[in-house]
């Protein structure tokens, strides 16, 4: 799986313990070894829909959710993965240096929403990506229904939340650069920044892996539209 470079510094960030100014200059080639979807397990499970209910419009279903998933992580889960040790170890060299409680609550907010962007992408490649495959392939169970009812409500309280935190940090990120004039105040917002712009491209594909799915497990399409942020209304 390609990483997708940071569009602040045109690389992928290296993520031993230096900080921002060591990343990897972005190549094609570059790949993660964590993917939520087994190509050989796909492909069996596909086969396996395919000779059991003869219907292509199934197969053609499981293809389109797999590429959805795959775009998700591709240009979102590797990001966020090149991306949260930067800022972390921005907010930790800044701590020394800045004796602001403006600052203090800002760094604050950014070890948390990192730590939530990690599990949430955990989450989705570990459990809900493998579940939407299931679901595509013809699972239809009231555990199936169940699960996937939860993942919508739980993603309206996850995105709200985020994009919260990701406001706040915009806006208290431009205000201490410009108090405190320092370059790397100045990256920290540049990466809050990109990060935001990142999170609005992943929520929205996020959404559109839903319709379909509710539709073939006969469920209401219309709790979608509480999955939709600010900036999509």
């Amino acid at each position: 799986m390609d990483k997708t470079p940071c569009q602040v510094c045109r690389g992928i960030h290296n993520i031993t313990p230096n900080s921002v100014s060591s990343i990897q200059i972005y190549s094609s080639n570059s790949s993660s070894n964590r993917s939520a979807i087994d190509p050989d397990q796909a492909d069996k499970q596909s086969e396996a829909s395919r000779e059991i209910t003869g219907d292509s419009s199934l197969l053609s279903k499981v293809s389109e959710t797999e590429r959805k998933i795959k775009l998700v992580q591709e240009l979102h889960h590797s990001y966020l993965e090149a991306n949260i040790p930067v800022l972390k170890d921005l907010v930790k060299s800044l701590r020394p240096q800045i004796k602001d409680k403006s600052f203090e609550e800002l760094a604050d907010t950014v070890e948390m929403l990192c730590h939530r962007l990690g599990s949430h992408a955990r989450e989705e490649d570990d459990s809900i990506f493998p579940m939407l495959l299931e679901v595509a392939n013809g699972r239809k169970d009231d555990t199936a229904k169940n699960f996937i009812e939860d993942i919508v409500e739980a993603h309206r309280i996850e995105n709200e939340t985020i994009w919260r935190m990701l406001a706040q940090l915009c806006k208290g990120s431009a205000l201490l650069k410009e108090k405190h004039k320092k370059q790397e105040l100045e990256e920290l917002y540049l990466h809050i920044a990109d990060l935001k712009e990142n999170m609005i491209g992943h929520l929205e594909k996020e959404v559109d892996l839903y319709p379909e799915l509710l539709q073939m497990l006969g469920l209401e399409v219309i709790p979608l539209a509480r999955l939709r942020l600010p900036f999509q209304q």
